[in-house]
């Protein structure tokens, strides 16, 4: 029997964590960065997609899950539950493309963030797909650690197609009543 392999869509706001060897979770990124963090002993990860760079209470917004801080804490945390160790945590980071050409580029406030968030907490960073001007498509192994990246060049623009329609023969005049 071919069953079809686990996939969580992790969307911004959100984390996922698992040690499930046939899970695998989806981001697709754009100015947004999704941290993976992987703990090779355990064989557990998980995944976030930050939003917004930063802690909620610096802007006053009070929407927490949105931002770094909180995404970057929760992951952490749930891992730690699991079992993972700070110090084998391998981190892979994501994302922060500059898609509209803005002035406030919202894609290296998250990077800058993500980076200095790593460098504060100690986190070992193993690679990273930062930066650049289109969004990407991450698939993310927790239990191995591996992670596939497709860049979304090119946006699709869905076209209407007309069917032509069959010419139908003239027979004269019709009167409709």
């Amino acid at each position: 029997m071919n069953q079809r392999p686990k996939r969580r869509i992790v969307n911004h706001g959100e984390h996922a964590v698992s040690d499930d060897p046939e899970m695998t979770f989806s981001v697709v990124l754009g100015s947004c960065v999704a941290a993976c963090l992987h703990d090779p002993f355990l064989k557990i990860g998980g995944a976030n997609h930050i939003l917004l760079p930063g802690d909620s209470r610096q802007t006053g917004y009070g929407e927490g899950k949105r931002y770094g801080a909180f995404l970057m804490e929760s992951l952490l945390n749930d891992l730690f539950k699991m079992g993972a160790a700070r110090e084998r945590l391998q981190l892979k980071l994501f994302g922060g493309a500059q898609m509209f050409g803005t002035v406030n580029n919202p894609g290296s406030k998250n990077v800058e963030f993500a980076l200095a968030y790593a460098a504060n907490e100690g986190l070992n960073v193993v690679s990273s797909s930062l930066n650049g001007d289109c969004g990407r498509r991450i698939e993310y192994s927790p239990a191995s650690g591996r992670v596939r990246q497709r860049f979304l060049k090119d946006a699709i623009e869905e076209k209407v197609v007309i069917k032509p329609q069959p010419r139908v023969a003239d027979t004269g005049d019709l009167d409709l009543f």
